[in-house]
């Protein structure tokens, strides 16, 4: 896995999915709870929350593919489930299970490079200590981790 200094939500050319953390949870109306952090800022870029919370109302689980955007370029918006409820602190185990099922998209999807912030480091109040060690293990040379500049 590489590490760059960027906006996430700003993908180079090369760019073919980009990771947003999410929870679990999705409201009475059907749409998926995406009301703070990362999750939030992609959800107003890409309008996220209803298709995500389709994606939950079918049983997912895990890693799923939100929404493809574009037309010459396609870019694939990846949720990644850090947490259980929005309320909640991320979970290791959560994270670990998500980062085997993202590995697994990728292949399915032939995905060369794929953005993903920092999981559950943010609002989810893990540390990078944790973290980064268990994304450079399971994560290869196709993902890179775009940290805020």
């Amino acid at each position: 896995m590489k590490v760059i200094n960027g906006d996430i939500l700003s993908p180079t050319d090369d760019v073919d999915a980009i990771c947003i953390p999410t929870n679990l949870q999705r409201r009475m109306d059907g749409t998926a709870v995406m009301g703070a952090g990362l999750a939030l800022a992609a959800h107003k870029k890409w309008y996220l929350a209803y298709a995500y919370g389709q994606r939950l109302f079918s049983g997912a689980k895990s890693v799923v593919v939100i929404k493809t955007i574009g037309e010459d370029e396609i870019i694939h918006i990846v949720s990644v489930p850090t947490k259980v409820h929005w309320r909640d602190n991320s979970t290791v185990e959560l994270i670990t299970k998500s980062l085997n099922d993202l590995v697994d998209i990728a292949d399915s999807l032939s995905l060369k490079q794929v953005w993903v912030p920092s999981l559950g480091t943010g609002l989810g109040g893990l540390s990078t200590n944790i973290v980064w060690p268990l994304m450079h293990e399971k994560l290869d040379d196709r993902f890179t981790m775009v940290l805020k500049k």
